[in-house]
């Protein structure tokens, strides 16, 4: 598991959590992650396999881009299929990912 992510100009400390719990609305509800945009931190359940935490690192980083947008209304169903699909994605296209990233760090 990687240790920070930046998103847009924050770098983000990636932690994982044991007992990955938060309380909303005065119900206790169990995670696979969440992102903490006032402490700069994404917090990974640690029991999930790999890929799930893989998926979960894209969920929450996409909460975090559309944030850093001032997009508000950010439906979990959405940001789910989009944090699994680009998992898929990168899995599935190996050399797309790698010519992505040749073309970006060569100023694209």
């Amino acid at each position: 598991m990687i240790k920070t992510l930046r998103i847009g100009g924050f770098v983000f400390a990636v932690k994982q959590e044991k007992n990955l719990t938060a309380d909303f609305g005065g119900q206790t509800t169990r995670y696979n992650g969440i992102i903490r945009y006032e402490d700069c931190e994404i917090e990974i359940a640690a029991d999930r396999p790999e890929p799930v935490k893989a998926a979960t690192l894209w969920h929450e980083a996409l909460h975090g881009i559309l944030e850093q947008a001032g997009i508000v209304d950010q439906p979990e169903n959405i940001i789910t299929a989009l944090g699994y699909g680009v998992v898929a994605l990168f899995r599935d296209n190996p050399a797309f990912v790698r010519w992505t990233a040749k073309v970006m760090r060569n100023g694209g």
